[in-house]
């Protein structure tokens, strides 16, 4: 989520390895048919574009959402 919010001043390799991240890890579990797996996948995927300059303010907003609210039910 940091990521996301912060990819305009951040450098282009750190997002990168952050996205790899989410892509990664939904990739691992998206075998199961978890749609939450699958949309980590998307999320990287909108993090590596976001990397290369891409973005969108309600696609930034429904990610950031997503991501807030599996961080906090991950705390409960």
């Amino acid at each position: 989520m940091v990521i996301i919010l912060f990819a305009p001043v951040f450098p282009k390799q750190i997002i990168l390895y952050g996205a790899a991240f989410l892509i990664l890890k939904g990739g691992l579990f998206a075998y199961t048919g978890n749609l939450t797996s699958l949309l980590d996948v998307g999320c990287g995927l909108y993090a590596v574009a976001l990397a290369f300059g891409a973005s969108s303010t309600i696609l930034t907003v429904v990610t950031v959402i997503f991501l807030a609210q599996k961080a906090v039910f991950s705390w409960l």
